[in-house]
């Protein structure tokens, strides 16, 4: 019984961070294309041709992985959940699975920060601290959003 708890456990902070992950990246089905959002990135930072290139080709190799990742996290999701429906779970199946899928989601991840290390290699001074002041204007604004929302809930209780 107490293995059993521990799966669902388990199972529960596994959803919970994948919702919260979500919340934040937002699903690949509801962003907007990579190149509306480039196109609004090139005229904020004064991008030359060369530079919204070489970020629109990273940007489309980073979200082609980023599908791959969020099928095979699906597909892992699915192996769990009926592992879970089991009369006797197998707790490593389920711990491995939970590995792979956090596996997953750090490689893409680390490709991010890649992408954005490799966007401020490229950029002149000016445009860096434009970016910077963009990226800070974004966490904020994040912030704000998952703040509220935990707000809302709060209100609700």
């Amino acid at each position: 019984m107490i293995n059993r708890k521990w799966i669902f456990l388990a199972l529960f902070l596994v959803l919970a961070f994948s919702s919260t992950a979500l919340a934040f990246g937002q699903p690949m089905g509801r962003r907007d294309m990579p190149e509306k959002r480039i196109g609004k990135l090139v005229k904020e930072l004064g991008l030359t041709d060369q530079q919204k290139d070489n970020f629109l080709a990273q940007t489309k190799q980073v979200e082609e992985a980023a599908k791959a990742s969020f099928a095979a996290n699906k597909e892992l999701f699915g192996k769990i959940q009926s592992e879970l429906q089991k009369d006797s779970p197998d707790s490593q199946a389920i711990h491995n699975h939970i590995l792979q899928i956090n596996k997953n989601r750090a490689e893409i991840e680390f490709k991010r920060m890649e992408q954005i290390i490799q966007l401020r290699r490229e950029l002149t001074p000016e445009q860096k601290t434009k970016f910077d002041s963009l990226m800070k204007e974004k966490k904020e604004k994040a912030r704000e959003q998952w703040l509220g929302k935990g707000k809302e809930k709060r209100e609700a209780k």
